[in-house]
């Protein structure tokens, strides 16, 4: 499975190296909330998360390594 997994990511990758940018979809993300505490009828007690796709992670992830080796 993980072997699958990495392949379509590959293809990802190669196509995002190949356009010279993402899609558009891959930075979005979805904003959810969660209770902290307490009565959850009452607005205060929640707080948003976002949800980001696990491909723009990686990505961020590849580039953070990449450039590591020309900045300080």
């Amino acid at each position: 499975m993980i072997d699958s997994i990495a392949l379509d990511l590959l293809k990802v990758l190669k196509e995002i190296l190949d356009r010279g940018c993402m899609l558009p979809t891959f930075n979005k993300g979805v904003i959810i909330f969660i209770p902290r505490f307490g009565d959850k009828f009452k607005i205060g007690i929640w707080r948003p998360i976002t949800l980001l796709g696990n491909v723009y992670k990686v990505v961020a992830e590849v580039l953070t390594w990449r450039l590591q080796e020309f900045l300080p």
